[in-house]
């Protein structure tokens, strides 16, 4: 499956951003950013609160629920599919796109974050 995988997942990426209508998104727009904000901050808190089930202190917690943050491909699909069966517009969709790509380039950051020496004082690293 690997090699198919590695064929089929760039042309994927590309497909999800050539469909992406450029001229609906205005960034300059308070409906852009609250939608995008909104999906941005429901993304991070439940992947983040779905740490809490995981093994371990509460530094693994937090560590967990941060590196599920970053699960780009899966929001695409469900975009993808939105979009083709009429449940998002072209602007919902740009914002979901747009919230996929800052929640995964979010996610590194903030685990470098809490995985820095002193940031949690029982589990110093």
């Amino acid at each position: 499956m690997t090699p198919i995988i590695d064929l089929f997942d760039p042309v994927f990426f590309v497909m999800v951003g050539v469909s992406i209508n450029l001229r609906v998104i205005d960034m300059t727009s308070g409906a852009f950013w609250g939608f995008a904000g909104v999906l941005s901050a429901v993304a991070l808190a439940s992947k983040v609160v779905s740490g809490v089930w995981a093994a371990g202190g509460w530094h693994e917690k937090i560590l967990t629920g941060v590196a599920m943050v970053p699960r780009g491909e899966v929001g695409l699909i469900f975009a993808e599919v939105g979009k083709r069966s009429g449940i998002f517009d072209d602007a919902s969709y740009a914002v979901v796109v747009f919230v996929v790509a800052v929640t995964t380039l979010v996610a590194p950051l903030a685990m470098r974050a809490i995985m820095k020496e002193g940031l949690y004082g029982e589990n110093k690293r």
